[in-house]
């Protein structure tokens, strides 16, 4: 049994507090995690750059670039990629999207009578 879970919808769903906490959240998850791997490959690359005998586990995609394209390309690959995430995030964060029906209608709701919303 397959569960088919659109995750773009759940998130236009979430009330605008929340997306932007977990939006927060994210960017803050995805700058640790690509700093933590990005010194992790570059530890790696330079344990094999300082001496040719050893022998280290690497990402595939990273090796490639290594050996296609040099020490400088492979180091700065995660940090690339890493960047590239957290503006995607920024952007998600400056733009959220606009505020999802269910939401709205809750806000009109709770508002009281005579006073009219500014998006009416």
């Amino acid at each position: 049994m397959a569960i088919d879970i659109d995750l773009k919808a759940e998130i236009d769903r979430m009330p605008l507090a929340r997306r932007m906490r977990f939006f927060w959240l994210q960017l803050a998850m995805s700058a640790v995690v690509f700093l933590v791997i990005s010194v992790w490959v570059a530890y790696d690359i330079n344990s094999v750059e300082t001496d040719p005998e050893s022998t280290v586990r690497i990402w595939w995609p990273i090796a490639m670039l290594y050996e296609q394209f040099g020490y400088w390309s492979a180091v700065l690959a995660m940090p690339i990629i890493g960047l590239v995430t957290c503006g995607l995030w920024i952007f998600r964060l400056i733009k959220p999207g606009p505020e999802s029906p269910a939401a709205q209608r809750s806000i009109k709701k709770a508002s009281p009578r005579g006073f009219r919303d500014a998006s009416s």
